[in-house]
């Protein structure tokens, strides 16, 4: 009995600790050819300019972020 209130326990103490929400940022780029390319990360910020780059290399032009989300 006591084992089981134990793992009890320790099964909240987890669950308890796990986060809530995605903790990163999804950004789609898309450039003149079409060419989509995805970027994430922690921050907003960064997650835009990886999307960027990796469509301005796929493009060989200038690319526009079509969305973020978290």
């Amino acid at each position: 009995m006591r084992a089981l209130l134990a793992s009890l326990a320790l099964a909240a103490a987890i669950y308890g600790c796990l986060p809530g929400q995605a903790s990163a940022w999804f950004c789609q780029a898309t450039g003149a050819k079409g060419i989509a390319a995805s970027g994430s990360a922690l921050l907003e910020e960064r997650a835009r300019g990886i999307a960027t780059r990796r469509c301005e290399r796929r493009n060989g032009g200038p690319c526009t972020v079509q969305f973020c989300r978290p």
